[in-house]
């Protein structure tokens, strides 16, 4: 699998007000660090498909579930994680991220590894059968 990382700056905003003072780094399982990596997922998808997501319609089609710390480095006060991206209830995938504070500015980061681009288009694939489920169940509810 082509693995590509991104580092999200954004997640300076989202997370501060969680961290605080102390510079302690979120858990894997923190939803500021599981927001974070269910929208640089969701970025990721919308380059191929040049598609714009809500928050709201973005949270309803992607969750990140079985959240695993599979370790912390005490010295970098960084935990690397692992999960299954869950896109409606029909594609999940395993991921990959790192939840740590940079050392250079004191900042906390979050990375992501883990989507090709058939990935992609599987996604783009199963998100797109949902909506036409939840289309047509919306329609059946109406009529």
């Amino acid at each position: 699998m082509k693995i590509f990382k991104l580092t999200c700056v954004f997640v300076v905003l989202s997370s501060a007000v969680l961290i605080g003072c102390t510079k302690k780094v979120p858990k894997c399982s923190s939803s500021a660090v599981t927001d974070v990596v269910t929208r640089m997922i969701v970025r990721s998808y919308a380059e191929v498909k040049e598609e714009n997501f809500s928050d709201a319609a973005m949270f309803d089609y992607v969750k990140v579930t079985n959240i695993q710390t599979e370790s912390y480095e005490k010295e970098f006060d960084r935990y690397t994680c692992s999960g299954l991206v869950l896109f409606g209830n029909d594609v999940q995938y395993p991921v990959s991220y790192n939840s740590y504070i940079d050392e250079s500015n004191g900042e906390h980061m979050i990375s992501v590894a883990g989507m090709s681009l058939q990935d992609k288009i599987l996604v783009a694939l199963a998100i797109k059968e949902q909506r036409k489920r939840l289309l047509e169940k919306d329609k059946a509810g109406k009529g």
